[in-house]
């Protein structure tokens, strides 16, 4: 399994425009082969207020680029990408592909 960590910069005054986007992708993602683990919004508590999370699990890589490839045509995928792009609510974004060493079964 690999997890793919996106790293989000936020317009701060926009959370609630990249909440929407994020609810959005679910089903495109989980149609194409992925599983959502969490999309994490910052908080007011929090110093940086412009940082959001997103986990994404796949099988393996070969999963991972025909999802890819899947949402560049997807419908409700290429939607919800012009709505954030015409909100301005995603200053920038970052991709990783981690595996997990220590999973919850570990710990139990």
């Amino acid at each position: 399994m690999i997890t793919l960590c996106i790293r989000h910069t936020l317009n701060a005054n926009k959370l609630a425009e990249f909440e929407a986007y994020a609810r959005s992708l679910l089903r495109p993602v989980e149609r194409c082969g992925g599983k959502f683990v969490a999309f994490y919004l910052p908080t007011k508590i929090a110093r940086s207020t412009n940082a959001a999370f997103g986990l994404i699990d796949f099988p393996d890589l070969a999963t991972y680029e025909r999802c890819r490839t899947q949402l560049a045509s997807d419908p409700d995928n290429v939607e919800s990408r012009r709505i954030k792009l015409d909100r301005l609510c995603e200053i920038c974004n970052r991709f990783c592909y981690d595996s997990p060493c220590v999973t919850l079964e570990d710990l139990q």
